[in-house]
C-alpha cells in the first residue's frame, strides 16, 4: 500500500510500504511513484542541456557545439523555435540517410532466401548421380542450404544490378527455392516457369550474338539455369543435357578466357561435370590439353582446408583428366582385331596408364600426410571438413580403380595384381560409404557415384578374374597380344553407366 507521511500532508516525498500486492486500481499512487523516480534524472538532463535529445551522443562533440549557436550577424536576435529547428536540421544532415536497398537485397528479402546458400551445389563433385540423388530425396536440399563455400555465386551480388542475364537467372533460381521450402510437394508454379522461360530466352539471344558466348555473364547465367534444372527434382535427363551444353560453352570460350577470379570460379564449378560427362559419353576430356591444364592450375589456391580450389584437390584433377581418353582407347583396342592392333600404340597406352596410376598413388600419399596434420586440430564443429576430405579421397580411389582395371584389361595374364588392387580399393570405398560422413547430406549428394563404381567393380570381379584362365583364347600369334574379352569389359562399363558404342 502507498501512504503519505502523517507529519506533513504537503510534503512531496512518496514512500512505499511493502504489502502483499500493489492494488491494480491504485492508478494515481503508481503515477506519483513513477514521477518521483524520474524527477532527479530529469533535473540532471535539463542542467546538462540534453533533455529530450535521445540520440545526442551519436554525434561528434564538435558538430554538436557548432550546431548550438548559429551565427547570422551581430545584434540580431533569434527566436528559440527557429534555433531549435536550425539545430535539428544541422544534426540530421550531418549523418547521411541509409542508402536504398539494392536489387539483390530486395530479391533476397522478397524470396526470404539468399542464393549464396546454394554454393554446395556448385562443388566440382557434382555429377549425374547428384542430380539423381536430389530427385530421389529432395529433402537433402534443406540440410545443405547455408553451408557456404567459395564459388561463382559470391560474385552475383556485385553483378546483379549491371547484368540483366544474371538478374533474371538468379531471380528464377531464388523463386524456385522459396517455393520448394514453402511447399516441397508442389511442382514449379506457372509464374516460376514463366521466369525460367524469360531467362532462357534472354540467354539464347546473347548466345546467338556474334561474340555473346565469350561474356562471363553469359556463362554465369548458363550455370545458374543449370542450378534451376538441378532443383526441379524430376529426372536427371534435363540437367544432364544442360550440363553438357555448359561444357560445350566453356570449351568454345577457350582456355585463355579465364583470367579473373569470377571466370576461374565459373570454370572450377564445372570441371567435375566435364570430366564425368566425358566418361559417360566415352569421349576424350578436353581438359586434358596442356593449355587447359595450365588454366586449371591457375585456379588453385594455397589453402590448408579441403576446399575445391586447394592445391591438393586441383592436383588430383590434373592427374586424372586423361582417363576418359584412356577408357576410349582401351575399348577401341578390345574391339579391334588383334592382328590390326599396332604394338606401339598398345605399349604407349599401357605406359600412360601406369603413369596415371603412379601419379594417383603419389597423390594418395600426400593426401594422408595432409589429412593427418589437419585431423589433429579438427573438432566436432568441423565435421564438414571431414566430409570434404572423404569426398576427395573417394574420388581419388575411384580413379585408381578405373586405371587398374584398364591396365588389367590390356594384359590380364601379367596384370592380375591390378585387378586385386581394384577389388581392395572398391572395398575401401564401400567402407567410406558406411561412414558417418556418407550419411550426412553432403555425402548423400557426392559419394553415390564413387560407391556405384565400387559396387559394379565388386559385382564383376568373378568374370574378370576367371578370364585369366581362358586368356589364351584372345592371344593372337601375329600380334602376340593377350587382352580381356570385349564382352566382359563392356558389361562393366554399361553397369557403371558409360557408353560403349
Amino acid at each position: 500500500m502507498v501512504k503519505m507521511s502523517s507529519t506533513s500532508a504537503s510534503q512531496p516525498f512518496v514512500f512505499i510500504v511493502s504489502t502483499d500486492r500493489l492494488h491494480p486500481d491504485d492508478i494515481h499512487a503508481r503515477k506519483k511513484i513513477r514521477k518521483q523516480a524520474m524527477n532527479r534524472a530529469g533535473r540532471v538532463r535539463r542542467m546538462r542541456g540534453g533533455y529530450g535529445k535521445h540520440n545526442l551522443l551519436q554525434y561528434p562533440d564538435s558538430l554538436v557545439h557548432s550546431a548550438k549557436q548559429p551565427s547570422i550577424g551581430p545584434g540580431v536576435s533569434i527566436c528559440n523555435s527557429w534555433k531549435d529547428t536550425w539545430q535539428r536540421d544541422v544534426l540530421q544532415n550531418a549523418i547521411p540517410c541509409a542508402p536504398p536497398s539494392s536489387g539483390y537485397d530486395q530479391m533476397r528479402a522478397r524470396c526470404n532466401f539468399d542464393i549464396l546458400d546454394l554454393s554446395t551445389l556448385t562443388s566440382l563433385h557434382v555429377s549425374r548421380a547428384t542430380a539423381h540423388s536430389l530427385s530421389a530425396n529432395p529433402s537433402i536440399l534443406r540440410d545443405i542450404i547455408g553451408n557456404r563455400q567459395w564459388s561463382y555465386l559470391n560474385f552475383i551480388p556485385s553483378r546483379f544490378e549491371h547484368s540483366s542475364l544474371i538478374r533474371e537467372a538468379a531471380e528464377c533460381v531464388s523463386a524456385r527455392v522459396q517455393q520448394w521450402l514453402a511447399s516441397p510437394l508442389h511442382p514449379p508454379s506457372r509464374k516460376i516457369i514463366a521466369q525460367y522461360l524469360r531467362a532462357l530466352k534472354l540467354l539464347q539471344i546473347n548466345l546467338d550474338s556474334s561474340e555473346g558466348y565469350l561474356q562471363a555473364d553469359v556463362l554465369c547465367a548458363t550455370e545458374l539455369l543449370g542450378l534451376y534444372e538441378l532443383l526441379n527434382f524430376s529426372t536427371d535427363q534435363h540437367w544432364t543435357c544442360h550440363s553438357s551444353g555448359t561444357a560445350a560453352l566453356i570449351r568454345a570460350r577457350g582456355p585463355h578466357a579465364y583470367k579473373s577470379e569470377f571466370e576461374k570460379a565459373l570454370l572450377l564449378s564445372h570441371i567435375g561435370q566435364i570430366f564425368h560427362w566425358a566418361l559417360d559419353e566415352n569421349i576424350p576430356c578436353f581438359l586434358d590439353d596442356e593449355d587447359w591444364r595450365k588454366t586449371i592450375r591457375s585456379v588453385s589456391f594455397n589453402d590448408s582446408s579441403f576446399s575445391d580450389r586447394c592445391d591438393l584437390v586441383i592436383s588430383l584433377w590434373n592427374c586424372v583428366c586423361r582417363l576418359p581418353y584412356h577408357l576410349q582407347q582401351t575399348l577401341d583396342i578390345l574391339s579391334a582385331r588383334k592382328e590390326l592392333i599396332l604394338k606401339d600404340r598398345f605399349r604407349t597406352l599401357q605406359a600412360d596408364l601406369r603413369q596415371v596410376r603412379h601419379s594417383i598413388l603419389q597423390w594418395c600419399n600426400e593426401y594422408h600426410q595432409h589429412s593427418l596434420s589437419m585431423n589433429r586440430n579438427i573438432t566436432m564443429d568441423e565435421s564438414l571438413e571431414k566430409e570434404k576430405q572423404e569426398e576427395a579421397l573417394g574420388f581419388g580411389l575411384t580413379c585408381l580403380i578405373i586405371s587398374n582395371r584398364l591396365i588389367f584389361a590390356l594384359d590380364p595374364a601379367a596384370e592380375m595384381s591390378s585387378e586385386n588392387e581394384a577389388q581392395s580399393l572398391a572395398a575401401r570405398i564401400l567402407d567410406i560409404g558406411g561412414s558417418k560422413a556418407s550419411r550426412a547430406s553432403r555425402g548423400q549428394l557426392f559419394l553415390p557415384l564413387k560407391i556405384h563404381v565400387a559396387n559394379t567393380t565388386r559385382a564383376t570381379a568373378q568374370s574378370w578374374r576367371s578370364w585369366t584362365n581362358i586368356s589364351d583364347a584372345s592371344l593372337s600369334p601375329s600380334a602376340n597380344l593377350c587382352t580381356l574379352s570385349r564382352r566382359i569389359f563392356v558389361e562393366w562399363c554399361q553397369l557403371t553407366g558409360w557408353k560403349c558404342t
